[in-house]
């Protein structure tokens, strides 16, 4: 996970996906190729079939995006807006929305080596970050983050035994 802060933007962007993703993601791509290919060549003559690679293409798109997209969350603070860009290659998607009430961040613990980071606009609303897999990492990131954002940061990584850690 990245924080790029300038006056306007404060743009945190997750950490890039692992390289089996990367390979699954390559795969499932090649894979919807190989069935537009066969729609294209005119070799499949049943009906059943084309129907399958069809599906192929739409199923494997789904899934080689699934395994290949990252995403970053831009706040523009100058406009009052805020968007969750999903990013595959060179290509970013993603629409601006009105700026939310930011409640606060917080760490918690998921599993072992697993601590995700979450902004909260409400009690039971939150965008999830990243996920980190030390505890120390995680607390760095969520200080820098609600510093940035001006808002609490919550230790959660023990349940039911939640502390502050900065408030702002």
């Amino acid at each position: 996970m990245s924080l790029l802060v300038n006056t306007q933007y404060v743009v945190i962007q997750q950490s890039p996906r692992s390289l089996l993703n990367r390979i699954l993601g390559a795969a499932f791509f090649t894979a919807m190729l190989y069935c537009i290919y066969k729609l294209l060549s005119g070799t499949i003559t049943h009906g059943a079939v084309t129907g399958f690679c069809l599906m192929g293409v739409v199923f494997f798109f789904f899934l080689g995006f699934e395994c290949s997209r990252s995403s970053n969350f831009v706040f523009d603070f100058k406009r009052h807006r805020f968007r969750e860009e999903f990013q595959m290659g060179i290509f970013k998607m993603g629409a601006w929305e009105p700026m939310p009430n930011l409640e606060y961040v917080s760490i918690s613990k998921f599993a072992d080596n697993d601590y995700p980071l979450k902004i909260y606009i409400s009690e039971s609303d939150s965008y999830v970050i990243s996920g980190f897999t030390d505890a120390n990492s995680a607390r760095a990131a969520a200080k820098d983050i609600g510093a940035k954002l001006e808002i609490d940061v919550w230790d959660e990584t023990v349940p039911g035994a939640g502390k502050l850690i900065e408030h702002k």
